[in-house]
């Protein structure tokens, strides 16, 4: 192991096979020292890339997620690294975007099977992670025109959301998989509803941004229902999810829109402007059906708002294609 160690930090046409093997290799006991040398050879490598060359830097950062799970129970970088992975999928180039995806899927379960959130919600765990970096994490929000405070499960799932339009099938799943995990993980950690009868719980704020996120994933009923369960709604709305009483699953899921449990026109905009942006990139027709069903409930409850978002566009514009 120390051998492929000291390869891996050698500046040299193995340097990327190296970490390959590191990566296999080190299936326990990463000491914080070990990870964050790892750390630093992919930001000495980024930095030293050629613009159409990342095969070092990318076999780096698989290497930091085949290591993530051996990691230490409360070791100093974990919850920091989710950040790389957040950062990395902001910058949006298609050579990271996959890996970074991994990594920050790797990061969680790790994470979760460490217990690491404890009683926390989940998006106060990421807020309390990025205060080291807040003064980088911060220039990256402002270039690419987003803000964690506002609404976080909706804006870190507006960056994860790139994935499922990418072109290749790998990707799309690797997308999926990790808004599954952010989903499970929200609604498990979001704050009780208290007074609520467990049947007619709607899914939490914190969990609404992903939920929405994973409407291209789910083409059938069941398939709806699936997520439905996993964002912590009630099994009121499982019944009114379906469009008949057949019981063969076909057809599109109808989404309950007071399953969403919009209390507040801010987050009534902000589930219309979210829904529109899928919409604008949509081909499925299974996709474009539940969207389309959606915005319909929400213009009779919400007129105002609608017509303030580009939904109404999209929907001219789809009616003359």
């Amino acid at each position: 192991m120390s051998l492929i160690i000291s390869t891996a930090f050698h500046v040299s046409y193995i340097q990327p096979r190296a970490f390959v093997v590191m990566g296999v290799l080190a299936s326990s006991d990463v000491d914080d020292d070990l990870l964050y040398q790892i750390l630093v050879a992919f930001k000495n490598t980024l930095s030293g890339s050629a613009d159409t060359d990342y095969s070092t830097a990318v076999e780096i950062l698989r290497c930091i997620t085949k290591v993530v799970p051996a990691t230490p129970r409360n070791g100093r970088y974990l919850s920091q690294i989710v950040w790389l992975a957040i950062a990395l999928m902001e910058y949006g180039h298609v050579a990271f975007f996959a890996e970074a995806a991994a990594l920050l899927q790797a990061s969680l379960e790790t994470l979760d099977q460490q217990n690491a959130f404890g009683d926390q919600v989940l998006s106060s765990f990421f807020l309390e992670a990025r205060g080291p970096l807040e003064d980088t994490a911060a220039q990256i929000d402002e270039f690419v025109g987003l803000s964690f405070e506002s609404n976080f499960s909706f804006t870190l799932a507006s960056i994860v959301f790139r994935g499922l339009r990418h072109s290749q099938s790998q990707v799309q799943q690797t997308t999926t998989e990790l808004l599954r995990t952010l989903l499970r993980l929200s609604a498990r950690t979001a704050p009780p509803a208290y007074g609520v009868p467990r049947a007619e719980r709607t899914i939490s704020p914190e969990s609404l941004g992903y939920f929405l996120a994973l409407i291209p994933t789910v083409p059938t009923i069941s398939t709806f229902h699936a997520v439905l369960q996993e964002a912590g709604a009630g099994s009121a709305w499982l019944d009114n999810s379906s469009r008949s009483t057949d019981s063969e699953d076909t057809g599109a899921a109808r989404i309950p829109l007071q399953a969403l449990g919009i209390q507040e026109n801010s987050l009534a905009l902000l589930v219309a402007t979210f829904l529109g942006t899928m919409l604008h990139s949509a081909t499925a027709n299974a996709e474009r059906e539940m969207l389309f069903s959606l915005l319909a409930d929400m213009a009779t409850v919400y007129p105002e708002i609608i017509s303030q978002t580009q939904v109404s566009f999209y929907c001219q514009r789809s009616s003359h294609s």
